[in-house]
Order: C-alpha cells, then sequence, then structure tokens
C-alpha cells in the first residue's frame, strides 16, 4: 500500500514539473521574439502600392502593382519575398521583420509575420494618401518627408 502511494506522489510530482518548466521554456521563447526596427512611407496608388523605406531596410523604394485583390504579397528588409520563406523569418535566419500586404475593397490589409508588434492592420482605402508604417503600428502622415 505504501508502495502505490509513493508512485502516485512521485507521479504527481512529475507531471507538476513538467508543466511548470513546460510553461517556462513557452515564455522564454515568447519573450525572445525580437522586433525589428522600421519606418517605411505607404502610398496606394491607382494600380497599387508605393513604399518608401525611412530606415530599417536595405531598399529605398519599392513599388508594385497589384492584379490580383485579396493576394498577399510579401515584404521584408531586402524588399518582395516570396511569402513562402515566412517560416525562415519566424526563426530569425533572414531579415529582422517581414509582413504582408494585400488590397481588399475598403482599403489596404497588413500581416505581421515577424518582427512586428502588431499581428493585423488594416488602412481604409483612399489613392495617394500617405502613412508611416512601423514596427509599432501604422499612423498617418501629410507629406512625404
Amino acid at each position: 500500500m505504501r508502495s502505490s502511494k509513493h508512485n502516485t506522489a512521485f507521479l504527481i510530482l512529475t507531471i507538476f514539473l513538467s508543466a511548470i518548466i513546460g510553461n517556462t521554456s513557452f515564455s522564454q521563447s515568447s519573450a525572445n521574439t525580437l522586433v525589428g526596427e522600421f519606418e517605411i512611407l505607404v502610398t496606394e496608388t491607382e494600380k497599387g502600392i508605393a513604399l518608401k523605406c525611412k530606415s530599417g531596410c536595405a531598399w529605398t523604394d519599392l513599388s508594385f502593382t497589384i492584379k490580383n485583390t485579396y493576394k498577399p504579397y510579401g515584404i521584408g528588409e531586402l524588399g518582395m519575398l516570396d511569402i513562402k520563406e515566412e517560416n525562415k523569418v519566424k526563426q530569425g535566419k533572414l531579415q529582422n521583420f517581414f509582413f504582408t500586404v494585400q488590397k481588399t475593397d475598403k482599403g489596404l490589409k497588413f500581416k505581421g509575420i515577424g518582427g512586428t508588434a502588431w499581428v493585423d492592420l488594416s488602412y481604409s482605402s483612399t489613392i495617394d494618401r500617405v502613412f508611416k508604417l512601423t514596427q509599432e503600428g501604422a499612423m498617418k502622415v501629410n507629406e512625404p518627408d
């Protein structure tokens, strides 16, 4: 009888310690998620998007035509990327930040994949209106710098 009580206590202790260790490692991996630093001016044009990187990018100007509404386009520190590269960014092997942008019926939708403090951002459509996109979010600007 005593042996089964010890086995039960040992089993409960093992489960308890496993739960604590599991939660600790999860917390550490979440805390180690890095946020890149970047500042990009975004302008929606009649046919697509124009981006001007002010800091944090290897590129200065990037523009492209959006042929398919709702198709996401990948943007990162080095420029346009295939959205299949998403896992490399999450593992910190490719770039400091990576997000997708897509045109919707109401404007632009951004999804932060890695290196951003935001997950989803939407911006209502106004052709030639400029807004600033950073690792922290988006804000309207009056004139491009």
